[in-house]
């Protein structure tokens, strides 16, 4: 009995330390394996670090570039308006010599031509008239020179013919003027010879539109050509 009570303490023993050791082994591997899941967790820590900083360097250099381009396009604007402020000034500059050499050739002209001088009673040369002044009807004609259009002056409703010619430069001016010039003294012929039938229209007046650089020659109406 005495043997078998110390084999069976010595069992138990033996029992109790195997239990132990798995104990200590189960303890073990726990702590192990909260260590390496604590590794994976300040891995995963650091590659969201990593990850977060990298995005950050991203945005910042996506705002320093967009900052950049936003600079460059602003440059850009600004020298382009100084370029189309360039370009209008000496447009206007263009413009206004344009509108001096134009108003300097039309009072050569009236001064030369003296188209306010009555030749006679009959014949006065308008040269007060304004574009307004006439409401325009169907087009008569047209040749190389420009286009005629039926007109009529709206205070005394007057039918006339005006020919829409280019009145810009010298070249021009000069061809109206003399044209005008030479229609003149025709007509002054025509009328001081006493002839019973005038065979040439009337030249009646002259309006000049400085802004789309045109003069209109007004004419005497012929309603069946």
């Amino acid at each position: 009995k005495a043997q078998e009570e110390e084999q069976r303490r010595k069992a138990q023993e033996e029992e109790q330390k195997r239990k132990a050791l798995e104990e200590e082994q189960k303890r073990k591997a726990q702590e192990e394996e909260q260590r390496r899941k604590a590794q994976e967790e300040e891995q995963k820590r650091k590659a969201l670090e990593q990850e977060q900083r990298r995005k950050a360097l991203e945005e910042e250099q996506r705002r320093k570039a967009q900052e950049e381009e936003q600079r460059r396009k602003e440059e850009e604007e600004r020298v382009k308006i100084a370029e189309q402020g360039k370009k209008e000034n000496v447009k206007d500059k263009e413009k206004e010599r344009k509108r001096h050499r134009f108003g300097k050739e039309k009072e050569e002209f009236l001064d030369s031509s003296q188209l306010q001088l009555s030749y006679s009673s009959d014949f006065l040369f308008n040269t007060s008239w304004k574009k307004s002044d006439f409401q325009q009807k169907e087009r008569l004609g047209k040749g190389g020179f420009g286009v005629v259009r039926h007109v009529i002056e709206k205070r005394t409703q007057l039918h006339a013919a005006w020919k829409e010619v280019n009145y810009e430069t010298p070249e021009e001016i000069q061809i109206v003027n003399k044209e005008i010039e030479i229609m003149q003294k025709i007509y002054e012929i025509v009328l001081k010879s006493n002839s019973s039938f005038i065979h040439i229209v009337q030249p009646l007046g002259l309006i000049i539109d400085k802004e789309d650089h045109k003069a209109y020659i007004v004419l005497e109406y012929c309603s069946k050509g």
